[in-house]
């Protein structure tokens, strides 16, 4: 079931869920077996689980279901990236009153961030700056 290119994936998403979504990232068409397997190896997950929680991101989205002979395989709709930054930025909007500032200070202020972490920071801000200059 192929999604229409304007729709977007819609729903908010569990943590079983978002599982689900990274092993179907680094995994493209892989089968409802394959990812049981996975998360067996994390937790004690019921098959059954599974089943209804790919079907569930199917019809919200962000899976699509192919038959790859007597199989189903499954495919992200939305690429990683783009889904990062798009349920990103509803959590800048909705937590941080649109600020990524805010965003940012939160995540330095709650976590222990090493010298190697803020030079990468720094060169990401550095990079948008350059950016935001090119596009001036």
């Amino acid at each position: 079931m192929a999604m229409v290119p304007s729709q977007r994936p819609t729903a908010s998403l569990t943590e079983t869920q978002l599982e689900i979504l990274d092993l179907v990232w680094s995994n493209p068409g892989c089968t409802i077996s394959f990812l049981w397997k996975q998360l067996q190896e994390r937790r004690t997950v019921a098959r059954n689980t599974i089943l209804t929680q790919v079907g569930r991101l199917e019809q919200y989205g962000w899976l699509e279901r192919e038959r790859v002979g007597r199989s189903d395989t499954y495919r992200c709709t939305v690429p990683r990236r783009r889904a990062q930054s798009e349920r990103l930025a509803g959590l800048v909007d909705g937590l941080f009153e649109g600020s990524p500032a805010q965003l940012v200070q939160t995540l330095l202020g709650s976590r222990s961030v090493g010298a190697q972490e803020l030079a990468r920071v720094r060169a990401l801000v550095e990079d948008a700056e350059r950016r935001l200059k090119e596009n001036e």
